[in-house]
């Protein structure tokens, strides 16, 4: 069955005579007036037309005078709406000026409409000032100050005249006043307020939806609801079958009306009722259903859509997982037909469209899924032998890269292979072919625990995970094991077993970069097999010495004088050096997100000119075997694929991998006791590479600091000129710096012993509420120097944060994101001292905030009480 859920936007004309009528009418129709006028202003304009852009920008001047009006008379009807205000403001504040603008600036009346958006958002601001000064936030009325007012005026910030406050920041601030906003609610008696911490609920049941590096994410039940689930659905759906779709984006896509979606999810508590949920909302919306009848990996899901069900029937895969986040979080990761990761320019449009839905409550269609099993429109599978066998015939008779099964069964045969799965849809997939080679493996986190092991710690007193991810500190246990059994190799799986984490004997953690590597080398250098290679922008750049002498591969090489697409990107700018130094001869370099490694795969064959070296084809015009243009593209956070293989992340597959090349090398050398640390060994030692460490620090640090930091390394040598010395940092010269404001910074470094062969880079991840900080370094002690440098910048501003908090309450808050350091220690003793503070209030305070935060935050907080208790 389906139902109608077409959007019936207003005309100008219509939102005109609307913004003439009484109030009670006016407010009656406030929501549909206010999200048409977003579409007309914001999303039906393909090319600026001065007469249209004229009577748009007139009404939304109309629409927000009278927003003001309303806001100041004490006895309008707008004080029972104000929720809808917020959403109103929220989305016309982060959809006036769309990256479709703002990244094309140079386009003929380009330049000009983004100044008419740019004027817009500060009146909207100004509205929005006067919405929180209203008397129902009296009892805030210091947060509203010190905690809103700020974020409010961050987005009308200038640097060098120009705000930089594209699409993303405004996004990120939007969502910043929401989680502020909840927090400050935590404050609050609801008996005692109860009228305020009703609207402070309803305000952030319009919390923008977003859409991260990997999918929509949020904590169940709280920025992640059945409501939620089911506007994003509606909103794919849209997408799928190009209806409702904004007029810009009516041509991003095909109708796919009729076709299968797949749905599958992890196993976490929930993940099956949300797929359910999605389900039956594309039931509905007339399409048939393939579900997973278990938890099921998101490499066996998407090998199951694009080659079981392959791209002519189906319409997309849609997984319900939130990959390696805490246990309490969920998550909806969507892929095309082609199965790729949906890019930022398709995501951007679903949550816009899923926004302004949330907005104008409309009605979402849902079937009986059950009822439609009968029927045979909802049918459910298993994919983990297809998979196997897929895995298994890799290779043979296809284009895609072989695994010697002989040569793992021979060298590990009498060597033992830890496997974790970390309490997720992974397990029993590696196990089950360790078994059949007669491997001897055990396994780690195989129960069934929905909770990631919180249960298996109240009944086995094992700890619980609370990231269930392949990586430090999470991988401990793993690593423990190795240790303790003595194991050869050990080898884990995030929740949706896309993610990989390899121990190496003696319990050492092979960090991905390194992975990448020694794969690259293997598979290109050793094997001689060709293909494109694929690094992010937080990767090792000496795997573009390896992939350099990858024989008869130049045709996969990006052309002569081709830097990474980003660089070129509008949106990012280069503070010092020039763009030959960060050109990469053998690897594509791109943002971090395996989406933005699969686009490379993307990119026509035999493209010569560097300008075009990072453009991917329209689905339309790929071949059916794009996929073979790649060799190996991976990311620094543990995710890879090869050639031929799914276009999405595959931890199992990594792993396999992995036992490839150590099974290889050990057999090659003879050498029963080889290792990985071996192999890395002589890697850095082969022609053209370097001896090089590095790691990532991910931090909680408060969203002033996180910017803060960001904001500093890309300010830092903003005055350096072709010709000038180059500047310093952590005692090296810093011989190039670019980036993208409240993104990522990059900066890269040399000394007269090591040359050009030290990299910082600093991210603010596209996931979770984290700062990251990664280094690489051919020395170890620099290595530290750079870590320490960041470190301290960051306990610089973490004390400024610390010394802008109002109240005890305040502290607390900030306190559970701070990073605990001596210094941060030292301040926080001395602001509770003079300003006559009471430690234990500030401990009651967070106590009663640790329900309310991530589980990570909530171990920090509990840092902090400890040390303020004594």
């Amino acid at each position: 069955m389906t139902s109608n859920t077409h959007l019936n936007f207003w005309t100008l004309e219509q939102i005109s005579a609307w913004l003439e009528t009484p109030s009670s009418a006016w407010l009656d129709d406030l929501a549909m007036g206010g999200a048409s006028l977003i579409e007309r202003l914001c999303n039906d304009i393909t090319a600026p037309d001065q007469a249209t852009l004229d009577q748009a920008f007139g009404l939304a001047d109309r629409l927000l005078a009278r927003l003001s009006d309303e806001l100041s008379d004490a006895q309008s009807p707008i004080h029972d709406q104000l929720a809808i205000v917020f959403s109103i403001l929220t989305n016309f504040i982060i959809e006036a000026g769309l990256a479709r603008f703002e990244a094309k600036p140079a386009l003929a009346g380009v330049a000009g409409l983004l100044n008419r958006y740019r004027a817009l958002r500060s009146e909207l601001v100004n509205v929005a000032h006067q919405f929180f000064g209203l008397s129902v936030f009296e009892p805030i009325r210091d947060a509203m100050n010190q905690q809103i007012a700020p974020f409010l005026d961050s987005l009308l910030q200038t640097f060098d005249g120009q705000d930089n406050h594209f699409l993303g920041f405004r996004v990120l601030t939007m969502g910043g006043i929401s989680e502020q906003l909840r927090l400050i609610q935590v404050r609050l008696n609801p008996d005692e307020h109860a009228e305020l911490y009703q609207l402070l609920s309803e305000i952030y049941r319009y919390k923008y939806v977003r859409f991260g590096t990997s999918g929509y994410r949020g904590v169940w039940g709280r920025d992640f609801t059945p409501e939620l689930v089911r506007v994003v659905t509606q909103s794919i759906c849209d997408y799928l079958k190009t209806e409702n779709m904004p007029l810009f984006g009516q041509q991003m896509g095909a109708d796919l009306s009729g076709k299968v979606i797949v749905i599958g999810y992890d196993g976490r508590r929930n993940s099956a009722l949300i797929a359910r949920m999605v389900a039956d909302v594309c039931l509905a919306n007339g399409f048939q259903i393939y579900f997973a009848s278990r938890p099921t990996p998101t490499p066996a899901l998407n090998f199951f859509a694009r080659e079981y069900i392959g791209a002519e029937r189906l319409a997309g895969l849609v997984n319900c997982t939130a990959s390696h986040n805490p246990p309490e979080w969920q998550g909806i990761k969507f892929n095309p037909s082609l199965g790729y990761p949906a890019p930022s320019s398709l995501t951007d449009v679903i949550a816009s469209r899923s926004n302004i839905r949330h907005l104008l409550g409309t009605e979402i269609p849902t079937d009986d899924s059950y009822q439609a099993e009968f029927e045979g429109r909802f049918i459910q599978f298993d994919p983990r032998n297809m998979y196997l066998d897929y895995l298994r015939e890799s290779g043979h008779g296809n284009n895609r890269l072989s695994v010697n099964f002989e040569n793992i069964k021979k060298f590990f045969s009498d060597k033992l292979v830890i496997l974790d799965s970390m309490y997720g849809s992974g397990d029993g997939y590696l196990s089950k072919i360790l078994g059949e080679l007669g491997v001897p493996h055990q396994v780690l986190h195989d129960e069934r625990d929905e909770d990631l092991g919180l249960q298996t710690e109240v009944i086995r007193g094992i700890p619980h995970l609370d990231y269930a991810n392949p990586e430090p500190d999470s991988i401990q246990p793993l690593i423990d094991h190795v240790i303790a059994t003595n194991a050869t190799i050990g080898l884990g799986v995030d929740t949706d077993a896309d993610r990989f984490g390899v121990v190496d004997r003696d319990g050492v953690y092979i960090r991905p970069n390194q992975v990448l590597a020694m794969l690259t080398r293997y598979l290109g250098v050793e094997r001689g097999e060709t293909g494109r290679v694929v690094i992010t922008q937080t990767g090792l750049p000496m795997i573009s010495a390896l992939a350099q002498r990858i024989p008869n591969n130049e045709a996969f090489c990006p052309p002569a004088g081709a830097v990474p697409g980003y660089v070129s990107h509008p949106f990012y700018q280069r503070r010092v050096g020039k763009s030959e130094d960060i050109q990469f001869g053998g690897v594509y370099v791109v943002p971090v997100g395996i989406k933005n490694v699969i686009d490379v795969a993307r990119v026509a064959d035999g493209v010569t000119d560097p300008a075009l070296a990072y453009v991917a084809q329209s689905d339309r015009d790929m071949p059916a075997d794009w996929m073979d243009r790649l060799l190996i593209g991976g990311e620094e956070s543990s995710g890879l694929t090869t050639r031929g293989h799914v276009p999405d992340k595959d931890g199992i597959w990594a792993n396999l991998l992995v036992l490839d090349l150590l099974a290889y090398y050990g057999l090659k050398y003879d050498n029963p006791n080889l290792t990985l640390t071996d192999i890395w060994q002589e890697t850095t030692q082969s022609e053209g590479a370097w001896n090089t460490t590095g790691g990532r620090i991910d931090l909680d640090v408060a969203q002033s600091v996180k910017v803060g930091i960001l904001n500093h390394y890309f300010d830092l040598f903003k005055g350096w000129q072709t010709g000038d010395a180059f500047p310093q940092l952590a005692g090296l010269d810093v011989y190039y710096t670019g980036g993208t404001r409240y993104d990522f910074v990059e900066i890269f470094l040399k000394d007269e012993r090591f040359g050009a062969h030290h990299f910082l880079r600093v991210r603010a991840s596209g996931t979770e509420p984290i700062l990251r900080v990664y280094a690489e370094s051919e020395d170890e002690a620099i290595l530290e120097r750079l870590f320490e440098t960041v470190l301290a910048e960051i306990d610089v501003l973490n004390m400024e944060s610390l010394e802008q908090s109002y109240s005890e309450l305040h502290l607390a808050e900030l306190l559970t994101n701070t990073h605990f350091t001596a210094t941060t220690t030292a301040k926080t003793r001395e602001l509770i001292a003079s300003r006559g503070w009471s430690a234990s209030a500030i401990i009651d305070a967070m106590e009663a905030l640790k329900p309310h935060i991530d589980g990570r935050n909530a171990r920090l907080t509990d840092q902090w009480i400890a040390e303020l208790k004594y």
